[in-house]
């Protein structure tokens, strides 16, 4: 254990009180009990004043309590992860997975451990884990159990493993970008020792399922976070994962993103701009990458409405419709990656949307076209766009505002010109 370190204020964090209130219930049987993982390293960070708000969600624990023990004291049900020896716990009907120490087996298909040998000890269980700020705990009393040094890796900001980083990556690959999420999540630097394991042992990240691959990604929530991930892929580690996509020209895109955009971040539009920069079948390569539908519709969008802007033959209408399409963030966000540039600035922007949604809207001119006894057919939607480009014009050259018996006589001038 390298220093002492307690955070008493952690008790008065609704969920976290909560799970050192199963911790202690747990002492009072005669047990061990530690908060571990992603809330313990979060705790500590904050602790250190690198991040000024606490956004915990999830409190886990790790025990020497047996499951039949725990559902014989507490309310419990599966969570499927009995085989691993971690089941949901209750406390004052607030469910915790609870995870009994553990000593990993050997791991010969590279992702899970061939057995699973439950531990007498905290310190041996921890030595199973990827990170050293990842291997830490909080007792009940809230403090911090560190066997691994967790506590100054945060504090020096170097990411390091637990052990010799050639061993937890021929374990799991999947750590592998494991260290470069959170390496650019928390703005800290791989050790050199783990760098150079995390690019000797790139070829086992063919092996990796793309659920998992696709999983790391979109979990860096941040454009900073994305870009450092691309900026580690970029470093022949992608390649592994995909020859069609420039790992280099697409993190240079979203440090463009950085540096020009206006619009909050989404991983919809960091997963557009990725793909911006792949060659050969695009689609197909998205679904390798198990891409959400959501993720390939928002790049076709993009990369559709991005040739069509270039080509300069967008006029009013398709600008109207361009701003007021659900895609356009990740449309504006593609196009300041790739131009470093606003396509279309904020102003631009609110000006185009208000000409798009004040009176007549589309739904008010198609009623004026019917009324007037326009009929569907191949005519109707070039006199739907001839009226709303007119109309647009008009708001913008500042004149009288549209009523409905202007309307009604444009409609009926423009009809003469088709019909």
């Amino acid at each position: 254990m390298m220093e002492e370190m307690v955070i008493k204020e952690a008790a008065k964090l609704p969920q976290v009180a909560e799970g050192l209130k199963l911790a202690r219930a747990i002492n009072g049987l005669g047990y061990e009990a530690y908060l571990v993982g992603g809330c313990v390293r979060d705790l500590v960070r904050w602790k250190l004043g690198l991040d000024a708000d606490l956004g915990i969600h999830d409190v886990d624990l790790a025990t020497n309590m047996p499951a039949e023990e725990l559902a014989k004291h507490f309310k419990t049900a599966s969570n499927n992860g009995e085989k691993h020896g971690t089941i949901l716990v209750f406390m004052d009907d607030i469910p915790f997975e609870v995870t009994r120490f553990r000593a990993d087996g050997e791991y010969s298909d590279g992702r899970h451990p061939d057995s699973i040998d439950f531990a007498d000890t905290f310190e041996e269980d921890t030595k199973r884990r990827d990170f050293t700020m990842n291997a830490m705990g909080m007792d009940a009393d809230c403090r911090i159990v560190d066997y691994h040094d967790g506590v100054g890796s945060i504090r020096s900001g170097v990411l390091s493993t637990v052990g010799n980083p050639v061993d937890r990556f021929n374990e799991d690959a999947l750590r592998i970008l494991r260290a470069g999420r959170f390496s650019s999540k928390f703005g800290m630097k791989p050790d050199l020792v783990m760098l150079s394991a995390c690019r000797a042992l790139s070829p086992r990240l063919k092996f990796l399922s793309m659920e998992r691959v696709h999983d790391e990604l979109t979990k860096c929530a941040s454009p900073k976070a994305f870009a450092g991930m691309l900026h580690f892929l970029d470093d022949g580690l992608g390649k592994v994962l995909s020859e069609s996509i420039d790992w280099k020209s697409a993190a240079r895109a979203v440090d463009n993103w950085i540096s020009y955009h206006q619009k909050p971040w989404d991983t919809i539009t960091g997963m557009a701009i990725v793909f911006m920069s792949c060659s050969g079948d695009v689609e197909l390569e998205m679904r390798k990458f198990k891409c959400t539908v959501d993720e390939i519709d928002a790049y076709k969008y993009s990369h559709a409405m991005y040739m069509a802007y270039h080509s300069g033959k967008l006029d009013l209408v398709d600008l109207v419709d361009l701003v007021n399409n659900k895609k356009w963030p990740a449309f504006a966000g593609v196009v300041n990656a790739y131009d470093g540039k606003c396509a279309i600035d904020a102003v631009q922007e609110d000006k185009l949307k208000r000409l798009g949604n004040t009176y007549p809207m589309q739904k008010d001119i198609t009623n004026a076209m019917k009324e007037s006894g326009i009929k569907q057919g191949p005519e109707f939607g070039r006199i739907l766009r001839r009226v709303r480009l007119c109309s647009y014009k008009h708001k913008l050259d500042g004149r009288r505002a549209i009523d409905a018996p202007y309307l009604d006589k444009l409609v009926a001038e423009i009809k003469r010109e088709f019909i």
